[in-house]
């Protein structure tokens, strides 16, 4: 039988997954870069924020 903390750790993973296709992260730090105009909707993205206390750091992207 799964304990708690095992379904919010694969939970956890499995958010990261789905993010790290569209931005970049660093999960050691619990941050996420965004892009300045990004609409801060992704439910991924509040869901870490959230629930696992992850910071959201907008950047303006390198040209």
């Amino acid at each position: 039988m799964k304990t708690k903390s095992d379904k919010k750790s694969n939970r956890k993973y499995k958010l990261h997954q789905r993010i790290k296709e569209l931005y970049r992260f660093e999960p050691n730090s619990k941050t996420i870069f965004l892009p300045f105009d990004d609409d801060l909707k992704n439910k991924y993205v509040l869901e870490l924020q959230n629930n696992y206390n992850y910071q959201i750091q907008l950047e303006i992207p390198n040209r």
